[in-house]
């Protein structure tokens, strides 16, 4: 939502308790070629700054992928 906005028709209600703060994560396994959903994921994520946007400037920003 922070990043897209709440979608038209939609609306967004806040979790005030208990504080929502769960992990999330991505494993993909180190293949060569890359497959094309994680290539197409990252190259779509990496500009968002989604960490930065969200406040959390601790997170792994996302690998770059090398092909």
């Amino acid at each position: 939502m922070h990043v897209f906005g709440v979608p038209e028709g939609m609306r967004a209600v806040p979790l005030a308790e208990p504080s929502p703060h769960p992990a999330v994560g991505l494993v993909a396994l180190d293949n060569r070629p890359v497959p094309l959903l994680v290539r197409a994921l990252f190259d779509t994520i990496e500009p968002l700054n989604i960490a930065g946007t969200l406040g959390d400037e601790s997170a792994d920003p996302v690998p770059k992928i090398r092909a």
